[in-house]
């Protein structure tokens, strides 16, 4: 008896879709960094200081804010990356 309450209870929270966004178990979210600038940093580092290169710098660091872990702030920064490096603007 005590069981299928304790039971009830537990899959009525875990239903809430409330409750369920906001709790993760994910532990590697711990570690993640809140946003891409490290990233960012080190790829745009990689592009020459030259004038006509630095617009692929700063497509690089526009992305910086964006989540590390989605692929709409990687994707778009590995892109520029590739762009300047077809261009001749990579070390």
């Amino acid at each position: 008896m005590h069981r299928s309450i304790l039971l009830g209870i537990t899959l009525a929270v875990l239903s809430n879709t409330s409750f369920a966004e906001g709790f993760s178990l994910n532990p590697f979210m711990l570690f993640t960094p809140k946003d891409a600038t490290n990233y960012a940093t080190k790829m745009a580092a990689t592009i020459q200081d030259r004038p006509e290169c630095r617009k692929y710098k700063d497509e690089i660091m526009s992305y910086s804010k964006g989540n590390p872990a989605d692929g709409k702030t990687t994707t778009p920064i590995l892109a520029a990356k590739e762009k300047a490096r077809a261009s001749g603007c990579t070390k």
